[in-house]
């Protein structure tokens, strides 16, 4: 097998998103737990493994997204396999084609389609697009999915972290929370009136607020 071109911690993002900003290459995820991989393309490395850090991709239930879900960054290692260039110089063709070599080489068991092909390369319709966002507007999220994200994506690994609002916005934000355009204003959520009042969690809930 080829010698692939870097490793890294899935926990290190700000470390690989800054070194593949409009590069386009293969990659490789590998599950520390099961020893199993998953090989991937993108047109843009940056922009496609900052994907695996925000929330909203992880719960469009593709199999390596449920996985980093279940597992947490912190079991997985990112390798890039093979960088082809600038982004602007490469084809479609070319990055399938190579792809597809790495699948063929390295046989990973978490692509659950052999043939490679990146959803990358669909073209959405406008109408499609807004049916999408509804469905992710709407999607209800359980109980336990919300802590699950709640715990993956806290201090480093959150997609805002270490951003910094100016003090003008922060000033801003302070005064849209204030007396009546606070959203709790004049609310009371205790006792029957608590959303949660008399739901009771799952084991499963409460093993994981324990962690």
């Amino acid at each position: 097998k080829s010698k692939p071109v870097s490793t890294y911690s899935f926990i290190n993002k700000t470390t690989i998103l800054s070194n593949y900003k409009d590069l386009s290459g293969i990659y490789l995820i590998h599950n520390e737990i099961s020893g199993k991989q998953y090989i991937g393309s993108a047109y843009d490395l940056s922009k496609t493994i900052a994907n695996y850090y925000f929330p909203y991709r992880l719960i469009d239930n593709r199999y390596i997204s449920n996985l980093i879900l279940k597992y947490g960054h912190n079991n997985f290692v990112f390798v890039i396999l093979e960088i082809l260039g600038k982004s602007e110089l490469q084809s479609k063709s070319n990055i399938i084609s190579k792809e597809q070599y790495y699948i063929y080489l390295y046989m990973p068991k978490l692509n659950l389609n052999p043939v490679a092909g990146s959803s990358l390369w669909f073209k959405h319709s406008e109408a499609s697009k807004k049916l999408i966002a509804e469905f992710i507007k709407d999607k209800p999220v359980s109980e336990l999915t919300k802590i699950k994200l709640s715990k993956l994506f806290s201090g480093e690994l959150n997609p805002f972290w270490s951003n910094k609002h100016s003090e003008k916005t922060k000033e801003k934000m302070r005064f849209s929370k204030l007396g009546e355009l606070n959203p709790m204003f004049n609310k009371n959520k205790s006792g029957a009136n608590n959303p949660m009042f008399g739901k009771k969690k799952s084991p499963e809930t409460l093993a994981i607020i324990s962690i």
